[in-house]
């Protein structure tokens, strides 16, 4: 996948001055999403100032209410369920075939991590996945940054000759996830009360990173349901993702869980013809706090015929600084700044203290995947104490 050219973005006025409301989904869309908000992209092809309103009452609730939204009005649900199911293909091959693109023989975290081979807060996700980033040849240069190492090289791709409908829908999926992130940001920077040419220059100027995954959560069987003790069972165990402004993804079963900023757990299940999005920890540094990164997990116990969902990460390039929004344009955005918020995660596995997006997501993937870490990259664990 090359990185795909910046959409168009709908024209409108800054939306600084309207009040925060919260705006629930259609009662009866899906259960236990009452409140969280659902973001029309279509309210903002009408020409209807008030659908323009409800578009940014929406927005300005996800970011700094919740921290996760739904998006309306970016995919299909055909497409949706295409993408889904050719991982779903994937995943269902034997073992042996899908260890052919085994990531623990590649030095870029790229590939397929068997159940469990995955790590968030030092457990193990009853999980598997399947991982990429942007098509890009390997950096062998040793004066380059060690993150360019580290993280750009090839995807790896089953044969087509076995899954042949697989790479079109999944790459498909990537481009409207990046499409639609893109523009997102440029409506967020308009509520935060700044320039477009942030976006601009963090996200199109200099290439982006983006780290993509397809994840499949396996249901608990009837003994392991008697084995396992009551309550949360780590599908992928609290944690605020480390390197994107907003986390993109589509799913097919519940599972998804986000945590409030006051602590409380909200269910988050699939909405037909919607991506669930989650604000991350970069974001929250650029708004000093005001867009709190979202808290998650995923609950197994909730999963009745296995879960799949296709997490797409759009980070900006490593070498551009990411700094801070000066607090005064915040003020007189009308952002709320002053917060205090609750979560499960470990600041630590997140990187939280990270300002360095390279350093961040190479601390992240040699936490999540210490296996190809110490096989690739004993450096980095030194230096990470990774154990």
């Amino acid at each position: 996948m090359t990185v795909p050219q910046s959409p168009d973005v709908h024209q409108s006025v800054s939306p600084s001055s309207i009040p925060i409301t919260k705006l629930e989904l259609q009662p009866g869309a899906a259960p236990g999403v009452d409140n969280i908000p659902l973001v029309d992209l279509d309210l903002l092809k009408t020409g209807n100032p008030e659908d323009e309103k409800q578009f940014y009452d929406a927005l300005r609730s996800a970011l700094f209410d919740y921290g996760f939204l739904y998006i309306k009005g970016a995919i299909t649900q055909d497409d949706i369920e295409e993408a889904i199911g050719a991982a779903k293909t994937f995943f269902a091959l034997p073992l042996a075939t899908k260890l052919l693109l085994d990531a623990r023989d590649d030095p870029h975290f790229r590939g397929y991590m068997h159940l469990c081979g995955e790590v968030t807060q030092f457990k193990s996700n009853l999980r598997e996945n399947l991982d990429f980033g942007f098509d890009e040849a390997e950096v062998t240069d040793p004066s380059a940054p060690l993150w360019q190492r580290v993280l750009e090289g090839p995807n790896r791709w089953p044969d087509p000759a076995l899954l042949p409908n697989f790479r079109a829908p999944i790459e498909r999926y990537f481009t409207t996830c990046h499409t639609t992130s893109l523009l997102l940001f440029r409506h967020i920077v308009r509520i935060l009360g700044c320039s477009e040419s942030h976006i601009q220059r963090l996200f199109v100027d200099n290439p982006p990173f983006l780290f993509a995954k397809l994840a499949f959560y396996p249901a608990l069987s009837e003994e392991e349901e008697r084995n396992q003790p009551e309550g949360f069972v780590q599908g992928i165990g609290p944690h605020r993702d480390a390197g994107s402004w907003l986390t993109l993804l589509v799913q097919d079963e519940p599972g998804l869980q986000v945590q409030r900023h006051d602590g409380t757990w909200l269910d988050a299940p699939p909405v037909p013809g919607t991506i669930v999005a989650n604000i991350g920890l970069p974001l929250e540094l650029f708004t000093h706090g005001a867009a709190r990164a979202t808290t998650h997990r995923v609950d197994t116990r909730q999963i009745r015929r296995g879960r799949t969902s296709l997490p797409y990460f759009l980070m900006p390039n490593f070498s551009t600084p990411l700094s801070q929004l000066p607090l005064s344009s915040l003020l007189a955005a009308g952002v709320p700044v002053d917060k205090r918020f609750v979560t499960d995660a470990d600041s630590s596995w997140n990187g939280e203290e990270l300002r360095d997006l390279g350093e961040r997501w190479m601390l992240n993937r040699t936490k999540q995947y210490p296996e190809v870490a110490k096989k690739y990259w004993p450096e980095l664990v030194e230096k990470y104490g990774v154990k």
